[in-house]
């Protein structure tokens, strides 16, 4: 399944409902380059993402550009929110027309200017759905599940805390987001242990279940295992520094995510604020049919980066890539629970070894 990012842009908010996806560009800004590159005996590069036009009646009131890369798409809604101080010449229009398709044109010669857009993704099957399938769902209010980014620009009275679109609704009916994570408390068990058996060690795990996804998988479910293992104390009884030698483990099972076998991939676990975390080269391996877990990470102190995100107790970004792609884009509450679970587990494991040094150290009967 292919995931497309879209930008939708409209020259005018009062056309936002009222537009419908019209045909596709010709694209002659590329067709104009390719020929004037084969004159010059060079070979041109493959036709640039696609653009499909917006119209009302037969005027052209906006676009929907499809991207196959995440960063093209950045990029290309960074450069439109410049609007008149914007270095993309394609957020400048003149009578429903790109001024880069007007031979002579220049700035000063546009009279529309891009000013209620949105960057989301999409997973579709081609770049055609992709374009339907975003146009569809921000006409309707529904963008919510998929999106990436939106335009300051909107009105705030459809914005949400968290900057996210929200459906006026008349009072009749009950307001509801497309879009809901439902997550559960931090659950802990206790492995089993004993002196002469496998060290103490307790196991930490909260599951989020999303719904309302973009289509066709419109529900998914993330867990996170934290297992926090003793490896004895440092230095013994007699230390005077001492305390308790831990291994960690994290694992992160998704649902649904396909795998046929065990594959590479970029995962991302930061802060919203991306003060904490980075990306981290992972080895996933299939479970089921459906399921996935992360668990094999190929840096040194990438499980302690990880460790310190979830304990920061700020909301996360989860996401999942491919060397093409973001395939995954989760955002999932958090709070400071894991904290003080953690640190209870490590008393609880600290005083389970002095314990059995205590019991160890014991004359034998």
């Amino acid at each position: 399944m292919l995931v497309h990012f879209v930008v939708i842009s409209v020259f005018d908010r009062d056309n936002h409902r009222a537009a419908k996806l019209g045909p596709k560009d010709p694209n002659q800004a590329h067709q104009s380059v390719a020929a004037t590159l084969r004159l010059a005996g060079v070979t041109p590069s493959k036709e640039l993402d696609p653009m499909w036009h917006l119209v009302s009646g037969n005027k052209l009131v906006g676009y929907v550009k499809v991207f196959r890369e995440e960063r093209y798409a950045r990029n290309w809604f960074r450069d439109l929110k410049e609007r008149r101080d914007s270095r993309n010449f394609w957020a400048f229009w003149r009578d429903g027309y790109p001024l880069a398709l007007i031979e002579g044109a220049n700035a000063k010669d546009a009279n529309q200017f891009v000013n209620y857009q949105a960057l989301c993704r999409v997973r579709a099957f081609s770049a055609q759905s992709a374009a339907q399938n975003g146009w569809d769902r921000w006409i309707s209010g529904n963008l919510t599940a998929i999106e990436v980014d939106l335009d300051d620009s909107r009105d705030p009275r459809t914005v949400g805390k968290e900057g996210r679109e929200t459906t006026t609704q008349s009072s009749s009916r009950e307001a509801t987001s497309p879009f809901s994570v439902d997550y559960s408390e931090w659950q802990v068990a206790h492995g089993a242990s004993d002196i002469g058996g496998p060290r103490p060690n307790d196991e930490l795990s909260r599951t989020y279940e999303l719904s309302g996804l973009a289509p066709p998988d419109q529900t998914a479910t993330f867990r996170i295992v934290c297992k926090l293992q003793s490896q004895g104390l440092n230095g013994g009884l007699e230390a005077e520094v001492g305390g308790l030698k831990l291994h960690r483990q994290l694992c992160f099972y998704l649902r649904p995510f396909r795998l046929p076998h065990d594959a590479e991939f970029v995962m991302g676990l930061s802060t919203v604020n991306q003060l904490t975390g980075g990306e981290f080269d992972v080895l996933a391996s299939p479970v089921d049919h459906e399921t996935s877990v992360f668990a094999k990470f190929g840096g040194r102190n990438d499980v302690k980066t990880c460790f310190e995100v979830i304990a920061s107790g700020d909301d996360m970004i989860f996401t999942i890539a491919d060397k093409s792609e973001t395939l995954v884009k989760l955002r999932l509450p958090n709070d400071a629970k894991f904290k003080r679970l953690v640190d209870e587990s490590c008393d609880r494991l600290a005083q389970t070894e002095v314990m059995y040094e205590i019991v160890r150290s014991q004359p034998r009967r």
